[in-house]
């Protein structure tokens, strides 16, 4: 970790040698400095109110922050920093030890990206995208398309989140839960079925759904429903007109 000391304004008194491994500045060099000139603009007046909360608390304290430092080449490392409000006289200040968490930050980002673009795919799509536990005793994700489609609220769902059945035909459901077990147990499955009550099972569903396995046990379900409701009025359109030519033909 990087040890600096710095005064109630900030100034640096002392710095190890991690310094320059961590942020490139010569330790010598760096003493004497004030810490706010290095720190990123949007993050430095949290740190400022950090470093004044330790200089007032009167009981002992510590203070855990994170910004943007700036290295000596010019980048931006991310520093963890946890500030002590035990002044030492002999050095000066306070200790405070910070350790270089750019590459979780860097991740952290990556995955704040994914959900953003996953949630825009999930708000944008009639697909339905759903993922529950392996044992399908929570609902853990479904977008809005579902309600539409299953003629069932989400609330519903989420209260039971084995409610999505009652959407389905009553012969139909049997499969559904096969399937359901299946997926369970380690294996992906592909299936249509009948779904929405209130239009009397109208509606025709195609269904994809595969299993999570982390450390070699499944545990969650998820997939996907596409309505194909008019794909099978136009198939069966075809079969009517099949029918007929071969009657004509005959």
């Amino acid at each position: 970790d990087k040890l600096v000391v710095v005064d109630a304004e900030g100034t640096y008194r002392y710095a190890n040698a991690a310094m320059e491994r961590i942020i490139g500045y010569d330790q010598d060099d760096f003493v004497g400095t004030n810490t706010f000139e290095y720190i990123h603009e949007a993050d430095r007046d949290g740190v400022r109110r950090a470093l004044d909360r330790l200089v007032a608390a009167e009981e002992d304290r510590t203070e855990t922050v994170t910004y943007r430092h700036r290295a000596a080449d010019g980048s931006w490392v991310w520093l963890e920093s946890r500030m002590w409000n035990r002044s030492n006289s002999e050095l000066g200040g306070y200790v405070v030890s910070s350790r270089d968490v750019t590459a979780r930050k860097q991740a952290e980002r990556r995955q704040r990206e994914t959900e953003d673009r996953l949630r825009q795919l999930a708000a944008n799509t009639d697909d339905v995208l759903w993922m529950f536990t392996a044992d399908w005793g929570e609902l853990l994700f479904v977008n809005e398309a579902f309600e539409e489609l299953w003629g069932i609220s989400r609330a519903d769902l989420r209260a039971d989140a084995t409610r999505f059945l009652d959407g389905i035909h009553p012969d139909d459901r049997p499969r559904v839960r096969r399937a359901m077990e299946r997926i369970s147990s380690g294996e992906s499955i592909e299936m249509e079925y009948r779904v929405n009550r209130d239009l009397s099972f109208r509606r025709w569903v195609w269904v994809r759904g595969h299993p999570v396995v982390e450390d070699g046990e499944v545990t969650k379900a998820v997939g996907f429903v596409r309505d194909i409701t008019d794909r099978r009025r136009r198939h069966r359109q075809l079969q009517v007109l099949d029918d007929l030519l071969r009657h004509n033909l005959r």
